[in-house]
């Protein structure tokens, strides 16, 4: 043992060196380990974050822009995207709501009743007179309409016979230089007979080139004079819809005469539309609901100052608030417009945005014109021609009768007209009974079955 110390002692610088060497094999296999296990966490952790990142390149979002469907993208989502997806939707926004404006005009346009204070609800004291008032100022406003749309007859009967007689004494005197008729020859005759067709012609021509197309009273729907059945509230106003609705196929009508021919006066002969033989409008659903008990006036609980159980009030009482004529409801324009393509190709029925009236309208044609009536029903308002019947017309029967179409083919024509009608303004002169009819107000649960007939 000695030995070994003294050559400890003697080689110090060896041992401690190998003591060293050993140690540091020691430390170096631990610390190594150690070292390896917190490179493996942070490499871990990067890999996260740039599996992360990768993600977020890649993100997908679906973004939705109004009025289009649903789009999907893959994008960074930041700043810059949110701002410019905000701006996009924000001039989207500023569209709608100038094309709901625009809409809003066009479709209210000139549509006013015939008499102010008449709807929702009339003052108590003309209750007894009002339906008498409605009636007068709409036949009077009909007969405004075809005057302004510029809509005439043939000429006359005895004005025709008048013009003839002159002429039948002018060309027996003037061309055949005879005293009378008993003079005559048959060539003679034939002759006479011939240039008064030709002048009975010339005035029915010279009629047409005045006028804008042939329509009279006879061809509208007319509203039933109150005397024989007095109307309720809604009933007056089922007739100032119609006449609205008349008076937008009136002045399409118009509209696409004035845009044909040679840009002169509008006129039959340069037309398209030659002559209005009809136009019927059906009655909505609350009119048929809501028809007037026998003697009574409105059914005396239709919004014309009765009580609820069709009792009069007492004559110094004051009339009772209608809470539905003072207060229109709102319309929520952010509903859906549910459509029913089982009614028609639009899909359009009536719901809480609009109503859907139709109309049947037989017009005589220039057949190869039709496209022209249908784009000027477009332009007017809401208007679609649904369905179209079309069958030969007869000018040479029409001008035996006075109606002169010109040289070109025409049709007789059967059109159903869909148009619509935006509650925003029509809701706030509507009587109590028509939107509880219609359930303005109140979620429909089925739109197909609560849109008014026809």
């Amino acid at each position: 043992m000695k030995p070994v110390l003294d050559w400890v002692k003697s080689n110090v610088l060896v041992v401690v060196l190998g003591v060293v060497a050993i140690g540091s094999l020691a430390a170096g296999w631990f610390f190594s380990g150690s070292m390896a296990e917190a490179s493996r966490t942070k490499l871990d952790a990067r890999v996260k974050k740039l599996n992360d990142l990768a993600s977020i390149e890649k993100g997908n979002i679906s973004l939705a822009i109004p009025g289009r469907e649903p789009t999907a993208r893959q994008v960074v989502v930041n700043q810059t995207v949110l701002d410019e997806y905000k701006r996009i939707t924000d001039l989207l926004k500023g569209d709608a709501d100038q094309v709901h404006k625009l809409s809003l005009e066009r479709n209210r346009r000139d549509h006013k009743p015939v008499i102010e204070n008449v709807f929702p609800q009339p003052a108590a004291d003309k209750k007894d007179v009002i339906a008498f008032a409605v009636h007068k100022e709409l036949m009077a406003a009909y007969q405004r309409l075809l005057k302004d749309v510029n809509a005439g007859a043939p000429p006359a009967p005895e004005a025709v016979a008048e013009t003839l007689a002159r002429r039948d004494s002018q060309y027996i005197e003037s061309t055949l230089k005879k005293a009378s008729r008993a003079q005559l020859d048959p060539k003679e005759l034939s002759d006479l007979t011939e240039d008064l067709t030709r002048s009975r012609l010339a005035v029915y021509g010279e009629q047409a080139q005045k006028i804008t197309v042939y329509a009279g009273m006879d061809a509208l729907d007319l509203p039933p004079s109150p005397e024989l059945k007095k109307p309720t509230l809604g009933q007056l106003y089922d007739w100032q819809w119609k006449f609205w609705l008349t008076k937008d196929i009136f002045e399409a009508i118009a509209d696409a005469s004035s845009k044909s021919g040679d840009g002169g006066t509008a006129s039959v002969l340069k037309g398209p539309v030659k002559r209005v033989l009809s136009i019927r409008i059906p009655d909505m659903a609350f009119v048929a609901k809501s028809a007037p008990q026998s003697g009574s006036f409105g059914g005396m609980n239709s919004g014309f100052g009765a009580n609820a159980d069709g009792t009069q009030p007492p004559a110094d009482a004051a009339p009772a608030a209608d809470p539905a004529a003072a207060a229109a409801p709102v319309i929520d324009l952010t509903q859906e417009a549910t459509r029913d393509y089982k009614r028609s190709f639009t899909g359009r029925v009536s719901n809480p945005i609009y109503d859907v009236r139709s109309a049947k309208v037989v017009l005589v044609v220039e057949t190869a014109r039709l496209p022209e009536l249908f784009d000027a029903l477009a332009r007017r308002n809401f208007m679609t021609v649904l369905e179209t019947a079309v069958r030969p017309a007869d000018p040479f029967a029409a001008a035996r009768d006075g109606f002169i179409y010109g040289k070109a083919h025409v049709s007789e024509v059967t059109l159903m007209v869909e148009s619509i009608w935006l509650r925003e303004w029509t809701v706030p002169m509507m009587p109590s009974e028509v939107r509880t009819a219609l359930g303005v107000g109140a979620p429909v649960a089925d739109p197909a079955a609560a849109a008014p007939a026809g």
